[in-house]
């Protein structure tokens, strides 16, 4: 016994010496923080001092919204287009000779990676009405067949009899991959897709013209920040598409039916101003912008179009 009463003797100081050490760090960590959290102005500035607080992992700024492509993944866009319209001799204006307008629509469905890579469905239509010059009839046992001067075929001109409604219709089927660049204020999208397009003319109970094709396209787009703040953006917005088509002339009138094989390219381009705007996780978009589309092909008159697009999107 007497040698256990040695042992717990040297033992038990030991034991109370060690189990003094983290109440002592605690409350030396205490005192530290109550020193700092009561500390001067002039104090916090001494650089012993600021060694001794906690820097945070992450480092954030008072800019919360930095861009509307880099924060979201889905994106759908509603547009209304409304371009003058130019397509051979066909008169395109009111009675009264003011110009008239070419109405559409365009909407767009797309994801985005992280990453930037990204996938997206446009559908697109405009219609317009105008009155051509005349209607030739003849020819049904010529190459060229039956044409109309708002139509004109190879270069054969018809003979003007009378003055006729003829309506004119385009629409467009994309599904586009393409490669988002990110660098501060600046986007950079480059991609190519596939591209459906039909482009139609046509004079109530005479004639009908149609040219239905499809092949690749090729675009760009930039996306500049002018102005930012914590929650919204203004930026300078811009971009060009081609398009190379291939396919078939189709001609149709009362009792006959022509085809033939032709090609047809699109070029568009567009320059405008974006307005964006973050709600939580969501951001609204409100863009205007110039645009010019020209279709050219080798059996039709080229039709262009140019006026003002207006978008409404949201991003999410």
């Amino acid at each position: 016994m007497p040698l256990l009463d040695r042992i717990a003797t040297s033992v038990a100081p030991a034991l109370l010496v060690l189990a003094s050490v983290p109440a002592l760090g605690v409350e030396s960590v205490q005192e530290e923080s109550e020193s700092l959290a009561f500390a001067e102005p002039e104090q916090l500035s001494d650089p012993l001092v600021q060694d001794q607080m906690l820097q945070p992992s992450i480092n954030t700024t008072g800019d919360a919204f930095v861009s509307t492509r880099a924060t979201t993944n889905w994106g759908f866009d509603a547009e209304v287009l409304v371009l003058h319209t130019d397509y051979a001799s066909v008169d395109f204006s009111e009675v009264e000779g003011d110009d008239k307008a070419a109405a559409g629509f365009r909407f767009t469905l797309g994801w985005e990676s992280d990453a930037g890579y990204g996938i997206r469905a446009r559908l697109a239509g405009m219609g317009i009405e105008g009155s051509v010059d005349g209607v030739s009839i003849h020819g049904h046992d010529s190459p060229a067949g039956p044409v109309f001067e708002g139509f004109d075929y190879l270069g054969v001109s018809p003979t003007a009899d009378s003055s006729r409604a003829l309506d004119l219709v385009t629409a467009t089927w994309d599904i586009d991959l393409y490669k988002h660049f990110a660098n501060g204020g600046s986007d950079v999208v480059v991609g190519a897709g596939l591209r459906n397009a039909i482009l139609r003319a046509e004079t109530p109970q005479v004639m009908q013209n149609t040219v239905a094709t499809g092949g690749v396209s090729l675009f760009s787009e930039l996306r500049q920040v002018v102005y930012r703040t914590e929650r919204s953006e203004w930026a300078l917005v811009g971009g060009g598409r081609v398009s190379f088509l291939t396919g078939e002339w189709e001609s149709q009138i009362p009792g006959d039916m022509i085809q033939v094989d032709t090609d047809m390219t699109i070029s568009e381009g567009s320059l405008g101003m974006e307005w964006s705007r973050a709600f939580r996780k969501r951001v609204l978009i409100l863009r205007a912008q110039y645009e010019y589309q020209r279709w050219n092909s080798d059996a039709t008159s080229d039709v262009t179009f140019n006026g003002a697009a207006l978008r409404t999107g949201l991003g999410w």
